[in-house]
């Protein structure tokens, strides 16, 4: 019995010293400490593949920038919007539209029309994640464009109007070409915009104004043929002739009845009675040949008048018509002028002295800072399943 007491006071007094084991013990803490080791271990994996790709893979990048600010000679207003034509929009619509120009495919297409984006990019050296085509990068047009935008950073300052354009490149003659080539390819697309501008402008008046001309032309033409077929070259003159014949007869035949009506008081029976007669009775026949060639029917002058007044009334509205389609379209073609807007360079494309790319110590340290604090929440939520268990 004595021996059996002692077995169990000293299993007591051994479990006494294992609940006695400060809790940072070797037994209790292996798991822990393998858990920090792994994770020091992918953190250093992760700082050595930066600087592998940082310090060695990557091939250096230069960059070319220049900056601008999109300008109209219509002092009225800052700047003239071709997105919404003379209604007085937004002064920023002309920047911004230069801007995704310099985004799009339409500027790839225009700088690389002797494919010498595709040169860059397939160069000899340039490291497999700027290189194009290739197994990271894939191919085809699509993906081409992608990759090219990696390279090319437009901003602009709604504040200032200022526009400011990068374009990456591998060497510093190529980067600063590249951005000439985007500057030329901006220019071109201004002169374009101004040109769609004044034709949306200037087209309706300029169609107005042939469509003017043509009807007068055709007035004229109209007026020719009654004139041919009438014989009637100026109405008024016309008439004014024949009134004038007219009334000379008139005043004839007065004078004769005067010395008619004479001769009969003072001699009635003078054979001088007769002749009077008979000359009256001729005036009086021509004063109606005259009345009837005047106002008649057919083939007289008021007959023949009347297609000519009628023509000669729309010759005077195509003229009205003509005259302010000539006034509308200088018009337009001034508010055309005035609205042109322009490309003001504040610099132009600059040659990169060194490479502005990769930024080595800079994206190690990004690099570094994120996987730290993503490997730090790994801890924290293992301690916490730790401690569940």
């Amino acid at each position: 019995m004595q021996g059996q007491t002692k077995i169990d006071t000293a299993a007591r007094q051994q479990l006494v010293l294992l609940d006695s084991l400060p809790d940072g013990a070797p037994e209790a803490t292996s798991p822990s400490r393998r858990r920090d080791l792994t994770l020091l271990g992918l953190l250093a994996f992760v700082a050595a593949i930066a600087v592998l790709y940082n310090f060695v893979i990557a091939t250096p990048r230069y960059a070319s920038e220049m900056s601008f600010v999109v300008r109209t000679l219509d002092r009225s207003h800052q700047r003239f919007s071709f997105l919404n034509v003379g209604s007085g929009g937004s002064g920023d619509d002309d920047s911004h539209a230069i801007v995704a120009y310099i985004e799009s495919r339409d500027m790839l297409a225009a700088i690389n029309a002797d494919h010498f984006v595709s040169r860059i990019f397939g160069a000899q050296g340039v490291d497999a994640f700027s290189a194009f085509p290739s197994l990271l990068g894939g191919s085809g047009g699509e993906r081409f464009f992608q990759h090219v935008q990696n390279y090319i950073e437009v901003k602009f300052d709604a504040g200032t109007g200022i526009t400011s354009v990068t374009a990456q490149a591998f060497s510093a003659k190529d980067a600063k070409m590249l951005a000439e080539r985007m500057l030329a390819a901006s220019e071109v697309k201004v002169n374009q915009l101004n040109a769609r501008a004044r034709d949306a402008m200037v087209g309706a008046a300029a169609a107005e104004y042939k469509a003017a001309d043509e009807d007068l032309g055709a007035r004229l033409a109209e007026l020719a043929a009654v004139q041919r077929r009438t014989g009637v070259i100026e109405p008024a003159l016309e008439a004014g002739a024949a009134i004038g014949v007219s009334s000379d007869t008139a005043g004839t035949l007065s004078q004769i009845n005067i010395e008619l009506a004479n001769t009969i008081r003072v001699a009635p029976n003078s054979p001088l009675i007769g002749q009077l007669q008979a000359r009256r009775a001729a005036i009086l026949a021509d004063l109606g040949r005259q009345s009837a060639a005047k106002s008649g029917g057919s083939g007289s002058l008021a007959d023949r008048i009347g297609p000519y007044m009628a023509v000669s009334a729309k010759l005077h509205v195509a003229e009205k018509r003509l005259l302010g389609a000539s006034l509308a379209l200088t018009s337009a073609r001034n508010a055309a002028s005035g609205n042109k807007i322009y490309i003001e360079w504040i610099s132009r494309p600059s040659t990169p002295d060194i490479p502005a790319y990769p930024r080595k110590w800079f994206n190690l340290l990004a690099v570094v800072l994120v996987a730290t604090g993503v490997l730090w929440i790994v801890r924290s939520l293992s301690d916490l399943v730790m401690a569940d268990d």
